[in-house]
């Protein structure tokens, strides 16, 4: 029965040169439905796949109905952000080819789908996609709607995204952006994949962005961190790109840029002296303040600042420290890689007891000597933003959240 359906399959569907390969797995997947659900009307009467599968995976929907045309619904439908619910992970993406969605001084250019799946537990798969049973993913109509598409009903996989995960669920909902998929989830790659069928798929809620920023999703640790740390102009992403970009490392350049903004940029009473910090750049007043501070007395003796140079988590907490007046922490902190007496000590004491810092993830170590990322850097700052008592007696900024 299984090579009759393939053989039937093949010679029903031959796809245009064009057609996008999710195209041609969509209507394959319909036809072997058919086959399945009614095999005897769909092999000797003229009737198309769909008017066999007409009950759209349970439902009552009419098939010209959205639920009942073959992709999934957009995340936000569902959860009213377009990114992926919580505990679902991203198994792929496609683009669709100059979309109007995405133009930008009157040209169209590409807009990205990413599919977002559950895991699946202790289950395995064939092929990359385990049952829904297997990943708790429900199919049907989103929101028992038939005019949304479906969700949590197609197993499929592009696999460009989470590679390292071997099996992942049904897809749950699709995200939509403007911008690379890589540039927005590290766990994706740019290996692309174009299916133009998509082009007009859109959703009002598309339009209204989680933030200002495509590549901070919700839900992630430092999400909120970086929203507060826009609103107070504390950033603007980085450069013209449009872009925060989580996971890139922090320079000495941008460190002190970010303290000297949370404190509502305050003007020096005289100039650095560094000759790598040219004057009228971005961090040049910056650079002033903290060495009038005593935030920062440049690199060591080197008689500079070098301010392309990564910041490392010691380097970023003993600035915040000095920052708030070097104020003596009540306790001494128990991370093993903080060595009693280093130059850093006091200073990562004072972050763990006001919940500035917790440690590098759940290794239970402070790994001071990594580079800070700007996701790390943000929510240090919003974390002491919060934390009245961190301050002791140095003023608090504006842009303080007590």
């Amino acid at each position: 029965m299984t090579r009759f359906i393939d053989r039937l399959a093949r010679s029903l569907h031959r796809p245009a040169a064009d057609e996008g390969r999710r195209s041609l797995l969509k209507r394959a997947a319909v036809t072997g439905t058919a086959l399945v659900v009614a095999p005897k009307d769909y092999a000797l009467k003229p009737l198309s796949a769909y008017a066999a599968v007409c009950s759209c995976s349970g439902s009552s929907c009419d098939c010209s109905s959205l639920c009942c045309d073959g992709y999934t619904e957009f995340c936000c439908t569902l959860n009213g952000v377009n990114w992926c619910p919580t505990g679902a992970v991203t198994g792929g993406w496609w683009k669709v080819d100059s979309s109007s969605y995405c133009a930008s001084g009157g040209v169209a250019r590409p807009r990205y789908y990413l599919d977002c799946h559950n895991r699946c537990g202790s289950c395995g798969c064939t092929g990359g996609v385990c049952s829904g049973a297997c990943s708790g993913t429900h199919c049907g109509c989103a929101n028992g709607s038939c005019a949304n598409r479906k969700a949590g009903c197609t197993r499929f996989r592009y696999g460009q995204c989470n590679a390292g995960i071997p099996c992942l669920g049904p897809i749950v909902c699709r995200v939509v952006t403007c911008t690379p998929p890589w540039q927005i989830d590290a766990a994706c790659s740019s290996a692309t994949l174009t299916d133009n069928n998509t082009r007009w798929h859109h959703r009002p809620c598309l339009e209204q962005p989680y933030g200002p920023f495509p590549d901070v999703p919700p839900g992630r640790y430092y999400s909120s961190a970086v929203l507060w740390a826009h609103q107070e102009s504390i950033t603007t992403g980085v450069g013209d790109t449009g872009l925060f970009k989580p996971l890139n490392t922090v320079n000495r350049a941008q460190a002190i840029t970010m303290l000297w903004r949370m404190m509502d940029q305050p003007r020096a009473s005289k100039r650095h002296s560094f000759p790598d910090v040219p004057s009228g750049s971005y961090y040049d007043r910056a650079v002033s303040w903290g060495v009038e501070t005593g935030v920062t007395d440049g690199y060591w003796d080197t008689g500079q600042y070098r301010p392309a140079m990564a910041v490392t988590r010691a380097q970023a907490v003993t600035m915040l420290w000095r920052m708030v007046g070097q104020p003596t922490p009540s306790r001494r902190q128990s991370f093993p890689d903080v060595p009693r007496g280093s130059w850093f000590e006091t200073a990562v004491s004072w972050a763990v007891q006001h919940g500035i810092t917790t440690g590098m993830g759940d290794t239970g170590r402070f790994a001071p000597h990594t580079n800070l990322d700007r996701a790390q850097m943000v929510t240090f700052l919003w974390r002491l933003a919060g934390k009245k008592a961190a301050w002791y007696d140095t003023p608090p900024p504006s842009t303080v959240r007590f």
